[in-house]
């Protein structure tokens, strides 16, 4: 009895340091999130439209020389309206999370395209804007894979809006007016949008024709015919995992309730307008030519700096640009057609003219177009008039409209604010008329 209580006494250290081996080599290959290398999973997202225009001041001290505008609270569902798509672009890197076997250390890495998740999806609109539940919409699922974390984002457009016309020269619908720079390797801090330009030269009712005889067909001091934009009426955002505002999804997330990690924690969003709104509200004027009075054919709203690309990495891009910076238009002197209304406006008659524009700091002008014949002679006339508070006025704040940044004729177009200006034609060209 002796010899086996010793044997017994010298195996059980020796058991237990076994067991307790085991067991420390076990916990060390355990990864506290759970999980395993190319395991995925598919996760919910939602992402809201925020159709209501931004009022006051959403900017900082230095990215403005101009004052705020007055606080009013106004809606912008029927500006939403028709806004139809939500194009999810997303962008991953390795994670060194301890979560999901990482070292723990900082992560410096950048986020890289990711292909495949890459989504379009439609927007779903409830109700017409009256209840207090009615929004705009979209969900779907991403899918994340084991050992990396994400960022994502939304851009809204709409797949069938007109803006203006274009005379053919820019394809309905907002898709076809920019493009992404979407491509393997793409990092996340490069992520940009790059409008559509058209040449609207061969525009017989912008350009003034191809008549030579008593024809009047310069530009407003753009040679070669000038630029046509045509800027959709974005709308940004980030998503992040529901009860966390932190842009950086992780594959699992840690429930402080349960004790848990979670990998399929639900995602969510909301977008925001980036662009500014400018609608003009001219009433058209016949003009005495050839012993007769004749009527406006068209009009156009032109602009000397219009910005053509934005970063998508913030939708601190979306603030408006120093001039000289990507995407402006490089002189001042140059203007570029933003908005039209291509058809015969009998005297006394409103033109609305609409063009969404990202923040800038911009001159307006208006150009206006006379065709007639006269015993067979062919007449073409086109006048540009520069826009200025003398002769064009912001709507009463009572109407809903948010009041201009003027300074010295130049326009200060904020993202996500609604610019309406009402005026006359025959106000609108008493000594303000361009070359």
């Amino acid at each position: 009895m002796n010899i086996l209580r010793n044997t017994l006494r010298a195996l059980l250290p020796a058991a237990a340091l076994l067991l307790w081996t085991g067991c420390s080599a076990d916990d060390e290959a355990a990864v506290p999130g759970g999980g395993s290398e190319g395991e995925t999973v598919a996760v919910p997202l939602t992402i809201d439209l925020a159709r209501t225009w931004t009022t006051g001041d959403d900017e900082a001290p230095e990215s403005r020389d101009v004052p705020s505008p007055p606080a009013l609270d106004v809606d912008g569902w029927a500006e939403t309206v028709g806004t139809d798509r939500v194009r999810i672009v997303t962008f991953r890197r390795r994670s060194t999370d301890a979560a999901v076997g990482g070292d723990g250390s900082a992560n410096n890495a950048p986020f890289v395209y990711d292909p495949s998740n890459d989504y379009t999806w439609e927007v779903i609109q409830v109700g017409d804007g009256t209840g207090a539940d009615d929004r705009f919409y979209a969900k779907g699922t991403i899918t994340k894979r084991y050992g990396y974390e994400y960022r994502v984002v939304g851009i809204a457009y709409s797949s069938t809006r007109e803006l203006s016309p274009s005379n053919g020269l820019l394809p309905a619908g907002e898709a076809g007016l920019f493009s992404l720079n979407l491509a393997d390797g793409l990092t996340y801090d490069s992520f940009m949008a790059t409008l559509t330009e058209a040449d609207p030269q061969d525009w017989k009712n912008y350009w003034g024709g191809t008549v030579a005889a008593n024809a009047n067909r310069e530009h407003i001091k753009v040679g070669d015919g000038g630029r046509l934009v045509y800027t959709p009426q974005f709308f940004y955002g980030y998503c992040h995992a529901a009860g966390s505002d932190d842009p950086i999804i992780k594959y699992v997330e840690f429930n402080s309730e349960t004790g848990e990690y979670v990998s399929d924690t639900p995602l969510t969003g909301t977008l925001y307008r980036g662009v500014a709104k400018v609608e003009m509200h001219i009433t058209a004027r016949d003009r005495e030519f050839v012993t007769a009075n004749r009527p406006l054919t068209s009009a156009f709203i032109v602009a000397n700096n219009v910005r053509t690309g934005v970063g998508l990495a913030s939708y601190d891009d979306f603030l408006p640009q120093a001039p000289g910076a990507p995407g402006n238009t490089p002189d001042y002197s140059q203007y570029t057609l933003v908005a039209a209304h291509d058809q015969t406006a009998a005297d006394g008659e409103e033109m609305v003219l609409t063009a969404y524009m990202l923040p800038t700091k911009t001159r307006f002008a208006l150009r206006c177009y006379y065709h007639f014949s006269v015993l067979g002679v062919e007449h073409n006339r086109s006048y540009n008039y520069q826009l200025s508070v003398a002769n064009i006025s912001s709507a009463e704040a009572a109407t809903g409209v948010i009041a201009p940044d003027v300074q010295g004729d130049v326009f200060y177009l904020r993202r996500n604010h609604k610019y309406v200006f009402q005026g006359d034609m025959s106000t609108i060209t008493q000594g303000t008329e361009l070359d």
